[in-house]
C-alpha cells in the first residue's frame, strides 16, 4: 500500500490521540495507534476506559486497504524533523517507509491482528450540542475535583445531568464544590434525562478534543449496553469535526449537593474581584506554607486580610474596601470540666479559608465583583458573580477554623446535673 498524505494532519491527529489517553499501558498494543486505509485514514487509540480517533483524508493511493499498528514514539519525532508539506507513506515486509522528495526514512510497524477493538453498542441515543459555554463549564470543573489517589471515587469525576434543554456540570473534593448549569441549543426537541459521572481524565480528553476544532456543534452520544432485557449507560461519545472520543463512563453514583447549600444567609459581602486576587498574590509569600489559611475581617464598608505564618515570623493584613451586610451568627461550644458545663460564645465576625482555594474560585468567577454568602465561622461558604445571582451558578467552600483573634466573647459555667463526685481513697494526714 502507497499513499500520500499532509504531514501536518497526519502528525497534529497522532499526537492528539497520544497525549490524551493513558501512556502506561502494559499490552504491547494498546500502547500504539491502530491505522486503518480505506476511503479515509482513519487513527485510533484507545486504553480501554478512553477511546479516540479521528480521520484524515489522503491525496492518492495505491494498493489495497490495509490495518497495521505503529509506535508513536518512532514517528513523532520523524514528523517533526521533516519539512516538506506532502510526504509519501508506503508499507511492505513490516516496514513503513516515509518519503519527502529525494529522502526516505524507514520505521517498524506491527500486525494489526493483537489490537484489541472497542465493543460497538446496539442502542444509541445522540443530540448535537453547541459547545460555546460548555468547553469553559467543563475546564473549570476539572480543577475542582479530588486527586486520582482519593478512595471516593464519585468525587474523581465530574457529574453531568441532562435534563430537557439544561446541562449541569457538578464537580467536588469535599473542601470546594463547582456546580453550574446552562440552558443549551440542540438539534432535539427533548433531550434524554441522564445523569452520568464522567472519570477526570475523560473529560480533559473531551475538554481538549472541543478545543481542537473551531466546528460550533459538538455530538454527545449515550452508549447503551444490554443485559437481558435492561440496558445500562455505559459509554458516551463526543465527537466534533473529524475526532471522535468514547470514553467509559464511571459506575457510580454523585452525591447529592443540594443538601449542602443554605439558602438565605444573613451575611453577604460584595468584594471587587481584580483587587482580591491582587491581595491573595501578595499574601501567598506570607501565609503558613502547609495551611496557606487567610482569615477575612468583616467591617461594614471594608474587610481585612490576614496570613500569618508563626514559624516563619512572617504576617500580612491588607485593607480593601468591600459592603458587608449581616452579622455571622455566633458558634456556640460546651464542653464538661470539673463538674462543670462550660459553654464558650464566639461572636467573631470573620471569615477562614485555604488561600489556593480562594485563588482559583475568583479565578473562576468571571466578573467585576463577587458576593460571598456566608451563615457563621464554621459553616460552607457560597460565592458567585454579581450578574448571576441565581441557582445556574453555584461555588461552595469549606472554612478552615484557626485560632487567631478567635477567642471566645463570653464564657458562662453552670453545674453538671450529671456529675458524681468520686469518694475519696486518700488516708488522714494524722495517721
Amino acid at each position: 500500500m502507497k499513499i500520500s498524505v499532509n504531514r501536518k494532519e497526519f502528525l497534529d491527529s497522532i499526537i492528539y490521540l497520544t497525549n490524551n489517553t493513558s501512556k502506561s499501558s502494559l499490552v504491547l498494543a494498546l500502547q500504539n495507534i491502530h491505522m486503518k486505509v480505506g476511503d479515509q485514514i482513519t487513527l485510533r487509540k484507545t486504553d480501554l476506559e478512553i477511546d479516540l480517533s479521528c480521520t484524515i483524508p489522503f491525496g492518492t493511493k495505491e494498493g489495497v486497504d490495509e490495518e497495521i499498528l505503529i509506535n508513536p514514539t518512532d514517528i513523532i519525532p520523524l514528523l517533526k524533523a521533516i519539512t516538506v508539506d506532502i510526504i509519501d507513506i508506503e508499507t511492505e515486509y513490516n516496514t513503513i517507509t516515509i518519503r519527502e522528495v529525494f529522502n526516505e526514512y524507514k520505521i517498524p510497524y506491527f500486525d494489526s491482528t493483537d489490537y484489541i477493538v472497542p465493543k460497538s453498542f446496539d442502542i444509541t441515543e445522540s443530540v448535537n450540542i453547541v459547545k460555546e459555554d460548555l468547553v469553559t463549564i467543563l475546564d473549570d470543573a476539572t480543577s475542582y475535583t479530588a486527586g486520582k489517589n482519593d478512595l471516593r471515587e464519585s468525587l474523581r469525576t465530574i457529574n453531568m445531568k441532562f435534563n430537557n434543554d439544561t446541562i449541569t456540570v457538578i464537580a467536588s473534593d469535599a473542601q470546594k464544590l463547582y456546580k453550574r448549569s446552562m440552558m443549551i441549543s440542540m438539534d432535539s426537541d427533548v433531550l434524554p434525562m441522564i445523569d452520568i459521572c464522567i472519570p477526570l481524565f475523560s473529560v480533559k480528553s473531551i475538554v481538549n478534543l472541543m478545543k481542537e476544532k473551531d466546528d460550533k456543534m459538538v455530538r454527545f452520544t449515550f452508549c447503551y449496553s444490554t443485559e437481558g432485557v435492561k440496558k445500562k449507560l455505559t459509554n458516551i461519545s463526543v465527537s466534533c469535526g473529524n475526532k471522535i472520543s468514547n470514553v467509559l463512563l464511571a459506575d457510580t453514583k454523585f452525591p447529592d449537593v443540594d443538601k449542602l447549600i443554605i439558602k438565605n444567609q444573613p451575611v453577604i459581602v460584595k468584594i471587587n474581584r481584580e483587587e482580591t486576587l491582587s491581595v491573595i498574590k501578595k499574601l501567598q509569600s506570607v501565609s503558613n506554607e502547609s495551611l496557606k489559611d487567610v482569615v477575612i475581617f468583616l467591617n461594614e464598608d471594608h474587610v481585612i486580610f490576614n496570613s500569618l505564618d508563626v514559624d516563619r515570623g512572617k504576617e500580612g493584613n491588607v485593607k480593601i474596601e468591600a459592603s458587608v451586610t449581616g452579622k455571622l451568627k455566633p458558634i456556640t461550644n460546651s464542653y464538661k470540666k470539673e463538674g462543670k458545663i462550660i459553654t464558650e460564645i464566639n461572636e467573631r465576625q470573620a471569615l477562614s479559608f485555604n488561600l489556593n482555594y480562594l485563588n482559583l474560585i475568583f479565578n473562576t468567577l468571571q466578573s467585576k465583583d463577587v458576593y460571598i454568602r456566608a451563615v457563621q465561622q464554621s459553616s460552607l461558604s457560597l460565592f458567585f458573580p454579581t450578574e448571576e445571582e441565581n441557582n445556574s451558578y453555584t461555588i461552595l467552600l469549606a472554612p478552615i477554623i484557626v485560632d487567631r483573634a478567635s477567642s471566645p466573647t463570653s464564657v458562662t459555667e453552670e453545674d453538671d446535673p450529671d456529675f458524681v463526685k468520686e469518694p475519696t481513697t486518700a488516708l488522714p494526714d494524722d495517721l
